[in-house]
């Protein structure tokens, strides 16, 4: 009995080396290539088709954008970018919701939507966007730079931390 139970011992041993050696000479995965990007986000002078380009294309291509229900209002878009903040964690301040929501309306879905008030706050918004997306920038009086800031204005800690990989490697590993 106890020199059975060493064969087949032996046997599963052998079993188990074979399958283990021919998982070493497998092939190795086939690289993936995915399609380039064939859909753009259509022109706008609207200030939300620059924040738009900076900052949508962190979470999804411009097909998701298409592929929303027609018609959708200025109010249905700030409520989906507002989603997309709270749930998803896209870098967009609430000042941004409300310019992608006016450009994404007026650009895929009812421009009827769009008031007389929204209007009005896209007509102040490079002012308001201009600091946003100067934030950081150095100072014309040589003061120090607002790194946070400048790091936070261009959605850069969508994809890279400072102390682990995320999507891009650490800026501790890139600064070393």
């Amino acid at each position: 009995m106890n020199r059975i139970h060493t064969l087949s011992m032996r046997a599963a041993f052998l079993l188990l080396g074979a399958l283990g050696a021919g998982s070493a000479f497998a092939a190795p995965p086939k690289p993936i290539q995915l399609p380039g990007e064939t859909v753009k986000l259509k022109p706008s002078n609207l200030p939300g088709f620059a924040i738009a380009q900076q900052k949508c294309a962190i979470g999804h291509s411009a097909d998701y954008i298409a592929y929303q229900p027609p018609g959708m209002t200025v109010t249905q878009w700030t409520g989906e970018m507002t989603k997309m903040q709270h749930l998803y964690g896209a870098p967009i301040d609430d000042q941004e919701i409300k310019l992608l929501g006016v450009y994404l309306a007026a650009s895929y879905g009812d421009a009827k939507s769009v008031t007389a008030a929204d209007q009005a706050l896209t007509a102040t918004a490079p002012a308001a966007t201009a600091g946003a997306t100067a934030a950081g920038s150095q100072p014309a009086t040589g003061g120090a730079i607002d790194v946070q800031a400048l790091l936070n204005a261009n959605a850069c800690l969508g994809c890279y931390a400072v102390a682990q990989k995320i999507v891009g490697p650490a800026y501790h590993d890139v600064a070393a």
